[in-house]
């Protein structure tokens, strides 16, 4: 009977113990890597190319002239032409989703105009071998823009705006039969303002592209021929205003690396 006892009793104490190897502690899965979230933060350089429309109004202004008179002359234009440059700059991003930033460009343009018509009289003469023209030039473009925009990890959609300055030669002519009145290609360098807005998307952690509309105006400029007192002719080119559509590339310095979302 003892000896059963203990049989059983050795039995159960084996179970037991076999039954508490098979027991191991549940170990959770560790939690997944925090989401790695794209920062606008860091100095870029870059480059871009575009196309820029406009439109140009100039006018001659003649004065008195003892045997006839002839009126002044409005011309209108609509110019076309290609834009290209680089730009330095750099965006600080502000806790979770703004972005602002500082940006200079230079870009070097191609719009140009030359207006001309024969010269017509008061009483609807045209004067046979007469010409009066103006022509404006656009040279290049920079600016010193503020930026801000909003972003959406890897997209960031801003507004700009800022100072701008352009340079335009101008050049004019007044001529009958008898006698022209030029004014010789001059230079001036405006100051002005450009507003504008884009988008803009990282395609690695460094190089972005974007696309982008600026507005640029400028102030116009003014010519006087005096070559024959009391003949005059007042040579008058109204404001110089450009849209620009342009693609820009861009490689950024970070110094604050990809930002780790938090839970």
């Amino acid at each position: 009977m003892k000896r059963a006892i203990i049989s059983v009793a050795m039995l159960a104490a084996g179970l037991t113990t076999a039954g508490a190897a098979d027991i191991r502690p549940v170990r959770k899965a560790p939690p997944p890597p925090a989401p790695i979230v794209y920062s606008w933060s860091g100095i870029y350089i870059g480059g871009h190319i575009g196309h820029g429309w406009a439109r140009w109004s100039s006018r001659t202004e003649p004065g008195p002239q003892p045997t006839f008179g002839l009126p002044g002359r409005n011309f209108d234009s609509d110019p076309r032409g290609w834009v290209g440059g680089a730009q330095l700059g750099f965006n600080w991003q502000l806790a979770p989703n703004w972005v602002v930033g500082v940006e200079a460009d230079v870009s070097w343009a191609d719009a140009n105009v030359s207006d001309n018509a024969p010269i017509t009289t008061t009483a609807g003469v045209v004067l046979a071998g007469s010409n009066q023209f103006t022509t404006r030039d656009l040279k290049w473009l920079s600016t010193v823009r503020g930026r801000i925009g909003y972003a959406w990890d890897r997209v960031l959609l801003y507004v700009t705006g800022g100072v701008a300055w352009g340079k335009a030669t101008y050049s004019a002519n007044y001529a009958t039969v008898a006698v022209a009145y030029p004014i010789a290609p001059f230079s001036q360098t405006k100051t002005g303002y450009v507003l504008g807005g884009g988008l803009e998307y990282a395609v690695t952690s460094n190089l972005t592209i974007r696309g982008e509309y600026l507005h640029y105006r400028f102030d116009g400029a003014d010519a006087t021929c005096l070559c024959n007192p009391p003949f005059f002719v007042a040579y008058h080119w109204d404001n110089t205003t450009l849209n620009v559509v342009r693609l820009g590339i861009n490689y950024k310095l970070d110094w604050a690396g990809p930002v780790i979302a938090r839970y």
